[in-house]
């Protein structure tokens, strides 16, 4: 442990140890520090999470959740452009009036 001098709100500590239930000041400043680095900690592994394209090991969707699997799979298939296949009327050319003939 270290012990060091700081400046605090009163008020604010007051308020913190009431809402963390802590009995001392130094155990409520320790308190608040350590969720702190959780919080730091959590929001790293969801970032590293986030850029793996695929963060879970092989089979783990298929066996824990078969329906989301299920999902997956119909999501991958490509889609049928039915615009593209489809044939269209030709189109019909009109004729331009040019001036009061």
């Amino acid at each position: 442990m270290k012990r060091m001098h700081v400046t605090l709100d009163e008020e604010a500590l007051e308020q913190a140890r009431r809402l963390t239930g802590k009995k001392s000041y130094s155990e409520t400043i320790n308190h608040a520090i350590a969720q702190i680095v959780k919080q730091d900690r959590l929001r790293q592994a969801i970032d590293a999470l986030a850029k793996d394209p695929n963060p879970w090991w092989p089979g783990y969707v298929e066996e824990m959740a078969p329906d989301v699997a299920e999902y997956l799979k119909k999501k991958e298939k490509p889609r049928r452009r039915t615009a593209a296949s489809t044939v269209r009327a030709p189109r019909v050319k009109q004729a331009k009036l040019r001036g009061s003939r």
